[in-house]
Order: structure tokens, then sequence, then C-alpha cells
């Protein structure tokens, strides 16, 4: 009973994250997308789809030099395979052919707090990756170790569906976002389904969970969450509320 391991935290407590006292006001709860730079694209390409398997989601052209999008699952891309020469352009390490290693937290809200916590130790914190360099994530935060190697912060990525489609937004959506976005939200509204209508409200603050453990959305109240973010639940009784866009700038 008392034997194994367990990691003890040196850092106190002290911040409420989403209901439970952490040291530190997010919490990691996925690896995300590598993101590497690579000398000769085309080979990369081939081994890491035919050799490992991957499948190409997308493909764009940054400044001139062609990058791609590699996904083995749901998820809209595990891998980035980059040309070397972006690794000068993007003022990157030279030291490393690892352009971004990518952590997720568990929501909009965290990743904020995690931007601020970084920075008030004195980290280095950017957005030296474009959004045009992480499709399928909407808002994302660069922080860089001792080292200087490049950590990607995010806390949601685009899922495909079993045919292959992006969901949530079109590319050109997307494009237009990433050029238009100049400021980071304050707050992401949400959205959740009522049982009888199927219409949805919006709140300024996430409701209690207890809100929703009796509701069950109609056909037409899932639909609405998955026109609306995407990501249409497995489950009829769970994922009721979805991330909705209110563009509130600082």
């Amino acid at each position: 009973m008392l034997s194994g391991y367990r990691a003890v935290e040196k850092l106190p407590a002290i911040f409420d994250v989403d209901g439970i006292s952490l040291p530190r006001p997010f919490k990691i709860v996925r690896l995300g997308p590598v993101y590497l730079f690579v000398e000769n694209p085309g080979a990369a390409e081939s081994f890491y789809r035919e050799a490992l398997g991957f499948t190409l989601t997308e493909e764009i052209v940054f400044k001139g030099h062609r990058c791609l999008f590699l996904r083995c699952n749901t998820e809209h891309h595990s891998l980035a395979l980059l040309p070397l020469a972006l690794r000068d352009v993007l003022g990157l390490s030279s030291h490393s052919k690892c352009a971004a290693f990518g952590l997720q937290v568990a929501n909009y809200r965290q990743l904020r707090d995690a931007v601020k916590f970084f920075r008030d130790r004195d980290v280095k914190v950017t957005e030296v990756i474009p959004p045009e360099l992480h499709p399928g994530i909407d808002y994302a935060a660069q922080v860089f170790d001792p080292d200087g190697h490049c950590i990607q912060l995010y806390h949601t990525m685009e899922q495909i569906g079993w045919d292959g489609n992006q969901g949530r937004k079109s590319r050109e959506d997307r494009a237009r976002s990433a050029s238009g976005r100049k400021f980071w939200k304050r707050t992401l509204m949400l959205i959740w389904a009522n049982r009888s209508s199927g219409r949805g409200a919006n709140l300024g603050a996430a409701p209690p969970v207890s809100r929703f453990s009796s509701i069950r959305p109609s056909v037409q109240a899932r639909r609405l969450i998955a026109e609306s973010s995407g990501h249409c639940c497995g489950s009829p009784y769970m994922n009721i509320y979805v991330y909705y866009e209110n563009y509130i700038f600082e």
C-alpha cells in the first residue's frame, strides 16, 4: 500500500484551476504536434507517409515554402514538416531541427493564464510561429526552454472526420481569421443547447456542471453544436457546451 513512487510538487498549490488547487494556473493534458525542419521535404513526406503511415491533412505555401501537416488520428496534425530554409525566416535557433513541440492545456483560460505565468517569471514567450503555420489550432503561444527549444502551448485542435473532412472551419475561413487576428480574445463565449427547442444560448462564463447533468440534447441541438464547433459529442449526455467565438479584444 505504501510502495511505489509518487511525484511530490515543490511549489505551493496557490492557483485555482477549474476548481482544483494547483501550483501553476494551467494543466498540461496532452502531448501535441511536433514541428520539424527538414532538408528534403519530398523525401521526408515519402518517409512519414509511406514508411510510417501518416496521412496528409493539409499543405500550405508560406513565404514561398511548401509546408506539410500530417496526422495519425483524428487530430488535424500530429506532425508538421517545414523546409529548413524557414528556420532563419522565423528566427528560431540554428542548433536544432525541431521547430516546436506542442503541449495542450485544458482550455483557453488556462492558455492565457499560462502566458502570464511564464512572462511573470521572465520566461521567453512569443508568437514567433504565426497562425498560418499551425492550421487547426486557433490560439497558440511559444515558450522557450533554457536550451532554446521552442514549446508550443495551445488549448484545442481541429478534429478530422472519418471521411477526411475538416469540420469547424474551411481553409479559407481559417486564412481570413489568421490574417485578421491581431489580439487574443479576452474570453471565448460558451453556447449550450436547449433540450426542447434545440436552440442555443450564449453564456458569458462556464455555468456549473450541474446545470447540464440532466439535459439530453435533441437531434437538432446536437446538430447545432456540430455546426457551431465542428465537434459533435459521442455521448448525448456529455460535452453539450462548446466554445463559441466572441470578438472582445483587449
